[in-house]
C-alpha cells in the first residue's frame, strides 16, 4: 500500500473516531483539570500531522479546514446532552492544529528521504 495511501485511510479513521468521541453523548469524565483540553491538542495535533501527510495543499487550508472541523465539533455539541460548547475547546484544537503543522515541518527532512512524500516537501517551498 502505498504511503499517501495509508496515510488518507488513517485520517479519514482519525475523523471518524474523533467525531464519534466528540458527538456521544457519553458522561463528562474528567481525570484532572484540563484534561478536556489536552485531548483536544493532542487530537488536531494528530488530524493536522497526518493530514499534511495525507493531502499535498496548503498547511493553511487545512488549518482553515481543521478549525471550522472543531467549530462544527463545538455547535453540535452545544445541542448534546452531558456536552457544551467552549471556546477554549476551540483554542485548544487550534493549538493542536499548529502543533501538528509543526511536527510535519520538523519531519520533513525524514519524509523526503522516504522517497514518497518528496514532492509534499516541495510544496512548502
Amino acid at each position: 500500500m502505498p504511503l499517501s495511501t495509508a496515510a488518507k485511510i488513517s485520517f479519514v479513521s482519525l475523523l471518524v473516531v474523533i467525531s464519534y468521541l466528540a458527538f456521544s453523548p457519553a458522561p463528562v469524565q474528567i481525570q484532572f483539570n484540563n484534561m478536556d483540553k489536552i485531548n483536544h491538542l493532542a487530537a488536531f495535533a494528530s488530524l493536522a500531522l497526518v493530514g499534511r501527510c495525507a493531502f499535498s495543499f496548503h498547511a493553511g487550508w487545512l488549518f482553515g479546514l481543521l478549525t471550522g472541523y472543531g467549530a462544527l465539533i463545538e455547535l453540535i455539541q452545544s445541542h448534546i446532552s452531558n456536552r457544551f460548547a467552549s471556546g477554549l475547546d476551540l483554542l485548544a484544537d487550534m493549538l493542536g492544529i499548529i502543533l501538528g503543522l509543526v511536527c510535519y515541518r520538523l519531519m520533513q527532512p525524514w519524509l523526503a528521504k522516504l522517497g514518497y512524500f518528496a514532492p509534499l516537501a516541495k510544496v512548502n517551498k
